[in-house]
């Protein structure tokens, strides 16, 4: 469901990062609007940059929530 969200709202991500990113900070996502959603996408852009950021620990933080 969220997924599917983020894809609409930005195919160039991987929506299971950018979900598991979300539960980061939210836990549950179902009280967040697409403007939330918006801009916690542009965030994980974001903090893709930084150092230390890599498809692994994406990818680990994704599984550790079953997506």
């Amino acid at each position: 469901m969220y997924q599917k969200l983020i894809q609409e709202l930005d195919s160039s991500v991987n929506s299971r990062w950018v979900e598991g990113f979300m539960r980061l900070q939210y836990g549950t996502l179902s009280h967040l609007d697409r403007l939330d959603f918006k801009r916690e996408i542009k965030l994980f852009k974001e903090t893709q940059k930084l150092e230390g950021s890599s498809d692994e620990l994406w990818e680990s933080n994704a599984k550790s929530y079953g997506l």
